[in-house]
């Protein structure tokens, strides 16, 4: 598994965590050989005799056993590829967060061979109060960090919760009934597979700490500016809030199906939901985060 010029390179100990795979889950290695000199032929030649591999690491060991080293995965890729089966179930162990300047290999070794207890997210009920209406759709694209389609799934399956969802918005006296176990499985799901970046309950924490306001004021300002709303003074266009995904500035259904029409100063569609820039906007989302406080998120 050496390079063509033979100088050591990460790219052995790649080549040696696909074996290491492959004997951890099979108890075989992916070689037929009689002594150390046949074992080195066949590694010199890139014969492989792989027993089955799961289908979920199948990808992977191929990664890690590329003969051409240029071709051969990085210590990245492998980590990628376990933390994307992972938010999709194929494998079911939550590889912790690498910290700066460790080991991403160290990092797969600890999550594949030392799977973390259940997740609670496994054990979620995602349906809704309201017959009919379930939240598979927002865990899937979540699972998938496609944010965007996520923050749109969010905003219409609230709309659809208090039956708003022609009109695209809802209104103050709709948040503050909206149901607390539908607020609290969005919630969640947010916050699991963003892990704690984005949600809810990541939202009211920094908009308790600006002073819990329920009016437009500077303190609402300061609470745009932590959320990433505001940049610079200015308002950030959702496209950018999208884009540059500051912490805690998603869901930005908070602010783009809240409508106060009496208040409203202007309006432009944003797929089937309506996003309404008001003049008050502190009244509204203050509204959303005081339900989110009695709910208890």
């Amino acid at each position: 598994a050496w390079d063509d010029k033979h100088r050591i390179s990460t790219a052995w100990d790649v080549w040696s965590l696909g074996i290491m795979i492959v004997n951890a889950v099979t108890g075989k290695l992916p070689y037929q050989f009689q002594g150390q000199t046949q074992l080195l032929k066949q590694v010199m030649n890139g014969y492989l005799n792989l027993p089955p591999v799961p289908s979920e690491l199948q990808e992977i060991v191929r990664g890690c056993l590329q003969q051409n080293r240029r071709k051969r995965w990085t210590a990245q890729q492998v980590l990628d590829a376990v933390q994307n089966n992972t938010s999709r179930g194929a494998i079911p162990v939550v590889p912790p967060i690498p910290q700066e300047g460790s080991n991403p290999i160290d990092s797969f070794l600890g999550s594949l061979f030392n799977p973390s207890p259940k997740s609670e997210i496994e054990d979620l009920d995602l349906t809704s109060v309201r017959r009919g209406i379930s939240y598979y759709k927002l865990r899937d694209l979540l699972a998938a960090k496609k944010w965007k389609e996520a923050d749109r799934e969010t905003a219409e399956r609230m709309c659809e919760v208090m039956g708003r969802q022609s009109e695209g918005w809802m209104r103050v006296e709709d948040l503050e009934k909206f149901p607390c176990k539908d607020l609290k499985i969005i919630d969640k799901l947010w916050v699991h597979y963003s892990r704690g970046k984005f949600g809810f309950s990541v939202q009211k924490k920094i908009w308790e700490e600006c002073g819990s306001p329920t009016e437009y004021n500077d303190d609402w300002e300061r609470f745009w500016d932590r959320v990433g709303w505001r940049e610079g003074g200015r308002e950030m266009s959702y496209t950018n809030v999208i884009k540059k995904r500051h912490v805690a500035s998603l869901p930005f259904v908070g602010r783009s199906t809240i409508v106060d029409f009496t208040s409203c100063v202007m309006t432009r569609d944003l797929g089937n939901v309506r996003l309404v820039i008001l003049e008050r906007l502190g009244n509204s989302e203050g509204v959303l985060f005081s339900r989110a406080t009695t709910c208890k998120l």
